[in-house]
């Protein structure tokens, strides 16, 4: 989910293949399903592929993939996923990044597996300080890694408001062509979609040539033949997701990119700020060119670096507990807005370094779906340090959830049923990531409506 200023439409980015489905939006709710960390690592028969079992009972309105290194620099940093690459193993150059793709029953995720014979140039993971600088114009610190965690969050359908804005399933074909012949994929050398929005309109671009796909997890990754010209795309937009962002922005032009800020203290602003259950958008305004206006969503996670002869691009960004970092073009063949000759058939082709830059950043705490009307008690809670119940207003959040793990407590509750917890620890143990020496952890589940009435009138 990315948005601009308020009174722009939030847009949400469906492509469909084969009985998959990809997005670029997210919800403000916690997640319906959310999986245990696992473990992914390139070049390894038995982790570079996985399928986990969502059981939500339909196609995910929205997954989001997080990608973390084990070791280095960036351990404990968070990188978002993509869902179809754009650099194959055909080239002797670096290609990075964890895939996934997600059906009715099951998420997949891919990591790299071949790459001919270039001594293994496909990486789980990797930040090429040669191609990427980062936060007040400082070199982007290197890491090339094989071996990573990544979590799965994913959300229903009624975890989002109606959309304001929602398209029919509609044809698209990448190629330049008005068919799509069926080919081997022998190369997949640039795949994907690149979507803008301002106002009223949006702007979709395919690639436009051979060995061009709309999409492709295939050549140097496991071979799955998940790769098509020819599939459909949906377009939904939101008003307003319900709650307002803490959000701020900044300008770039040209390559004077140490003015991008230092956002190490940028969380103070947050509230039971924690990266695994808040939400964050990074968003790309261009402001000069054909789509002067038009705002492009960031990418979360670094696929292609700076090649010789090839051009490249793009805003990357991760987080932390504690920070947030975007990472821009450091070589002089990348630029933010990348859009070159090769993709779309029908102009507003662009390189340009005159963007605006913003980040979003929303709480998950949402009451109003949670409908039934009795207070609930204690279920199917075993832990010998459960704690007795209270009530806390200092630090809580409100969450509408159907699984969760909290301090070693294993518990499920009904689709429609609210929970209730209270940020402070028990034992020392660290919860959402507030750290303390005193307090309880309150686990309760409450009507929605009296719970609304507690916080508004605590």
């Amino acid at each position: 989910m990315f948005g601009v200023r308020s009174h722009y439409l939030t847009i949400f980015f469906a492509l469909m293949c084969t009985g998959y489905q990809m997005s670029e939006v997210g919800g403000m709710e916690a997640a319906d399903f959310q999986s245990d960390w696992l473990l992914m690592q390139s070049y390894d028969s038995t982790n570079s592929w996985r399928q986990v079992e969502h059981d939500l009972g339909e196609v995910p309105m929205k997954v989001k993939v997080i990608v973390t290194p084990t070791r280095g620099p960036y351990e404990g940093w968070m990188f978002e996923a993509g869902s179809s690459q754009q650099a194959d193993d055909d080239l002797p150059w670096l290609y990075c990044g964890i895939l996934y793709t997600y059906d009715v029953n099951r998420v997949y995720l891919f990591a790299p597996v071949e790459s001919n014979d270039f001594n293994n140039t496909g990486k789980a993971f990797c930040i090429d300080s040669s191609s990427w600088t980062s936060s007040a114009g400082e070199p982007a610190v290197n890491q090339i890694e094989d071996k990573v965690m990544v979590k799965i969050f994913a959300w229903k359908s009624s975890s989002f408001p109606v959309p304001d804005v929602d398209t029919e399933w509609l044809s698209i074909v990448a190629g330049g062509a008005g068919s799509a012949p069926i080919l081997p994929c022998t190369y997949c050398i640039m795949s994907g979609l690149i979507f803008a929005y301002n106002i009223t309109h949006t702007r979709i671009w395919t690639p436009n040539q051979n060995y061009k796909m709309l999409i492709c997890i295939h050549d140097g990754y496991p071979e799955y033949n998940n790769y098509c010209k020819a599939g459909e795309f949906r377009v939904r937009g939101w008003k307003s997701l319900g709650r307002e962002p803490q959000q701020f922005s900044f300008r770039l032009n040209g390559l004077s990119y140490d003015k991008i800020p230092d956002m190490s203290n940028l969380k103070v602003n947050m509230k039971q700020w924690n990266p695994l259950t808040n939400y964050i958008s990074v968003q790309v305004k261009a402001l000069d060119g054909p789509n002067e206006g038009f705002v492009f969503p960031a990418i979360g996670q670094v696929h292609r670096n700076a090649y010789p002869g090839s051009s490249y691009g793009g805003v990357v960004f991760g987080y932390s507990a504690t920070n947030i970092r975007i990472f821009v073009p450091a070589d002089e063949s990348g630029t933010i807005i990348h859009i070159p000759t090769n993709w779309g058939t029908a102009g507003y082709n662009q390189t340009s370094n005159n963007v605006e830059i913003a980040v979003k950043m929303w709480n998950t705490v949402v009451s109003s779906n949670c409908p039934f009307t009795s207070l609930t008690t204690w279920t199917n809670m075993e832990h010998e340090d459960v704690p007795r119940p209270a009530w806390n207003k200092a630090k809580c959040v409100l969450l509408c959830l159907s699984d969760v793990d909290c301090i070693g407590i294993s518990f499920r509750l009904p689709t429609d049923q609210c929970l209730f917890i209270n940020l402070d620890t028990i034992n020392n143990k660290t919860i959402d990531g507030t750290l303390g020496t005193e307090g309880e952890v309150v686990l309760r589940t409450f009507t929605c409506a009296s719970l609304d009435n507690k916080l508004d009138t605590a």
